[in-house]
């Protein structure tokens, strides 16, 4: 609980929120920064094969290319489905025949407001008109492939592995998972 907020700085992407905090007792008088954001979503793109469409950007916070799932922030008027579609089309050029929410999620709770909301999107398959973002490659691979980028580093979107745990408890999405290999 807070005395006072307001809004210390703002972009087109996020504010950063100064809070003058009040309780728990810990925590009385202590400034705090949130930073808010928009909630967005995460998808887990899986074709009839079982291969698994990971994406590849540059991401300026980290000064590198990333691989990772495709995801994106839930623009103005869209539910989290609508978004999860929309960025599975821009991202890698596909659709998918189903998409199944599998929860939500948060990441860095200690400062972060925004929810990520989860989806497995089966029977990807590509679309011959999408337009894909620029800058985005995708690549498909298998189980395997994927759980060894994510053993070397190469794959570090933990949030997205948040995502195949929540999956993973709730069913196998694979044969092979079922035993952790």
């Amino acid at each position: 609980m807070s005395a006072l907020k307001k809004t210390a700085w703002r972009c087109p992407w996020f504010a950063i929120e100064e809070e003058h905090l009040e309780a728990p007792p810990e925590w009385a008088g202590r400034t705090y920064y949130t930073l808010r954001g928009s909630d967005g979503v995460i998808v887990l793109p899986v074709t009839d094969d079982e291969r698994i469409l990971i994406v590849r950007q540059y991401r300026p916070s980290i000064g590198d290319y990333t691989w990772e799932m495709p995801c994106g922030e839930i623009d103005a008027g869209e539910n989290p489905e609508e978004t999860a579609r929309r960025e599975l089309l821009e991202e890698t050029g596909r659709h998918c025949r189903k998409i199944v929410p599998v929860g939500t999620g948060r990441t860095l709770l200690n400062r972060v407001n925004a929810r990520q909301y989860l989806f497995l999107a089966e029977g990807v398959e590509p679309e011959p008109s999408a337009e894909i973002e620029p800058g985005v490659t995708s690549r498909l691979v298998t189980w395997q492939e994927f759980r060894e980028m994510t053993l070397r580093g190469e794959f570090e979107h933990l949030a997205a592995l948040g995502l195949l745990l929540k999956l993973q408890w709730q069913r196998p999405l694979f044969p092979s998972w079922k035993d952790g290999s």
